[in-house]
């Protein structure tokens, strides 16, 4: 086996894919991390399985990158015929996606449990970006006052909220007294004014805010504890993975009640 090729495969392994990732795949937060930060092109994903094996791969990425991360796991599946795909889109910032799926996969090894995990949490977290201009946003679209606003030599700083309803403010964002707030920036000061929060906790940044936004800020996530989840139902017949619903997240068979495996 090659040199770069590892000779053990991971349980399961969570990527993040996202077009302003760095051109080399990056693990986050520290290098010894099962969770993985990669750009979106339809390569990188089987390139980095050569290197990295996985026996399950949770794939998260933001709903506006969903059709490059699907055509990313079509590739991949081809070049990795053995290696289970998970697929999760979601309004979030690449921080909160990255802290979703570190926490999921540091608290269980098991891929269905780890997914059922990240889909509660997507649901819960309060994810966003700090920029200090919002001229070059375009999902969310900022309105025209806010155009106006970044011209200014004191703008003081714009937050973008995601999740169910993603727009652009300036007022602060209220976030749950129990969640950890997670900012990915040298100095989290400006986001934890912003958000009226002092006890955030600094992280590496998974991606580039002016690649992915177009300005200089910070992402943040406030991540609730994660939630004790009932065990999921009787397994997938093909692969053996919990399933919740009639189609298995992972084979991606359909399923009736009588197939589940015992």
């Amino acid at each position: 086996m090659d040199d770069c090729v590892r000779a053990s495969s991971v349980n399961v392994m969570l990527v993040v894919l996202s077009a302003a990732a760095d051109a080399s795949a990056t693990p986050w937060p520290e290098a010894d991390s099962d969770v993985w930060i990669l750009p979106s092109g339809p390569d990188e994903l089987a390139q980095h399985l050569t290197a990295h094996p996985a026996s399950t791969v949770l794939v998260l990425t933001a709903s506006r990158e969903g059709t490059a991360a699907r055509l990313a796991i079509t590739v991949a599946a081809g070049a990795h015929p053995a290696t289970r795909f998970a697929l999760r889109e979601a309004s979030a910032s690449v921080l909160g996606l990255a802290a979703v799926g570190r926490q999921a996969t540091r608290i269980t090894a098991d891929p269905a449990a780890a997914l059922r995990l990240v889909d509660a949490q997507l649901d819960r977290i309060v994810s966003g970006v700090w920029l200090r201009r919002v001229n070059n946003l375009s999902d969310p679209a900022p309105g025209l006052w806010h155009h106006l606003r970044s011209m200014l030599p004191t703008a003081g700083g714009f937050l973008v909220v995601f999740g169910a309803d993603p727009r652009v403010t300036t007022a602060a964002v209220r976030t749950p007294t129990e969640a950890t707030v997670l900012v990915a920036a040298a100095d989290p000061n400006p986001v934890a004014q912003a958000i009226g929060r002092s006890d955030v906790t600094r992280v590496a940044a998974p991606i580039s805010t002016k690649n992915a936004y177009g300005s200089a800020g910070a992402e943040f996530v406030a991540l609730p504890p994660a939630p004790v989840l009932a065990p999921a139902p009787a397994g997938c017949p093909i692969c053996q993975q919990g399933c919740d619903g009639s189609v298995c997240q992972f084979c991606h068979v359909v399923i009736v009640g009588q197939e589940r495996a015992a």
